[in-house]
């Protein structure tokens, strides 16, 4: 399972493609709510058992992140470390209200994101749906950059604050309703959640897979990471 030329248009153009090829399939998908639901977790987890198994069986650390590495070289001059992925595994339960519409941009080049679980609700904006402003920013050219816009944009951070950008920027909403998978650019995309209210109470699951982060040792990013895994 590789990406299309397609898909990889899509992705550097558009700034993110669907992934149907990398679908968990029912009977993983139904395992893996399981034993979510017989833990009673929720949260973030990094590398969660289950989530290390999905992408290995879907050959997505074998073919998926080679190509990727290609691509940062081709089109942000980045020359990529195989092993730099970080994994998290996101258990929203319908209580958890502290996640919805904080708007950010992501350390890492790529972030594949995997439903799991997508419950049933009243409509796509109250299902945990992604929003997404595709390519709001292009590859910041230093660190500084980086910061700075992250700054400016740091104040987006509720429903009002989304609708109000939404009418000046192009938005995309995935609700996963259909289970396919979406990658998209982490660092130039402006993203969050929408509020989640689940008409059965169970559990909104996603994995979220970021692949190469060219930020220095020493960014904020990365010792955040290091806080949430010790």
């Amino acid at each position: 399972m590789e990406l299309t030329k397609d898909q990889i248009n899509s992705l550097v153009i558009n700034g993110y493609t669907h992934l149907p090829q990398f679908a968990m399939t029912e009977k993983d998908r139904s395992r893996f709510r399981e034993k979510v639901i017989q833990e009673n977790k929720s949260g973030y987890f990094s590398n969660y058992e289950l989530h290390t198994d999905y992408l290995k069986k879907y050959k997505i650390i074998d073919k998926l992140n080679f190509q990727l590495i290609d691509i940062a070289k081709q089109e942000f001059n980045y020359w990529c470390n195989e092993v730099d992925i970080y994994k998290i595994t996101r258990i929203v339960r319908r209580s958890n209200r502290t996640e919805q519409y904080r708007f950010h941009f992501d350390s890492h080049l790529f972030t594949l994101v995997t439903p799991v679980n997508i419950p049933k609700s009243n409509n796509d904006i109250e299902n945990g749906a992604l929003i997404t402003f595709p390519n709001l920013r292009k590859e910041p050219i230093s660190e500084t950059k980086n910061v700075i816009t992250k700054l400016y944009y740091k104040g987006c951070k509720s429903k009002k604050d989304y609708e109000n950008l939404s009418k000046f920027k192009k938005v995309k909403l995935f609700n996963f309703s259909n289970y396919e998978p979406v990658l998209f650019l982490g660092r130039s995309s402006l993203h969050a959640n929408s509020e989640f209210k689940s008409e059965d109470n169970s559990p909104r699951i996603t994995t979220l897979t970021h692949f190469f982060d060219p930020s220095p040792s020493l960014s904020l990013g990365r010792i955040i990471r290091k806080l949430r895994n010790r």
